[in-house]
């Protein structure tokens, strides 16, 4: 499915809703749909991602994820039984459960980091993985952080 040609629709929409309106408003309304775009991707992202987890609840042997293809999301069955070493996440990293986790990165970096996971003959999930380990002098396997708490409004979690 094409998200662009989604958000082109939404934006057509809203456009053609003010129409009618003086030059003044329809300057404002392009201006706020065209600021907007980015976080309309976001929530259709979101949705998507709520709908692989829907699907996952009801499909015995397998889990939908989303994945994106050229920008554009993708929605793909993994079965669940995978043969050993075949799975696109690391090998015991220590956590009882993978959280997914959405990073936007330049395309410039995305192609870098593509190209050196294909060179170290990983995924690009277990090579960033690899990196953010080493960047945060982690060692790769069995060990998990020491559990300090924090919480700050809507944050919690653990610091090293």
């Amino acid at each position: 499915m094409n998200i662009s040609d989604h958000v082109s629709a939404l934006r057509s929409a809203l456009l053609g809703s003010v129409s009618l309106g003086d030059e003044q408003t329809r300057n404002l309304a392009e201006a706020i749909v065209a600021t907007s775009e980015p976080a309309i991707r976001q929530v259709t992202l979101s949705h998507y991602d709520q709908l692989a987890s829907d699907l996952s609840a009801q499909l015995p042997d397998a889990q939908v994820v989303v994945q994106l293809v050229d920008g554009e999301p993708k929605l793909v069955a993994i079965p669940k039984s995978t043969p050993a070493g075949s799975s696109d996440l690391p090998e015991d990293d220590g956590a009882d459960n993978p959280v997914r986790t959405t990073v936007r990165l330049p395309m410039y970096l995305r192609d870098d980091v593509e190209r050196a996971a294909k060179k170290s003959g990983k995924s690009i999930n277990t090579w960033i993985v690899d990196a953010i380990r080493t960047a945060l002098h982690r060692p790769s396997t069995g060990t998990t952080p020491p559990q300090t708490s924090f919480s700050s409004g809507g944050l919690s979690g653990w610091y090293s």
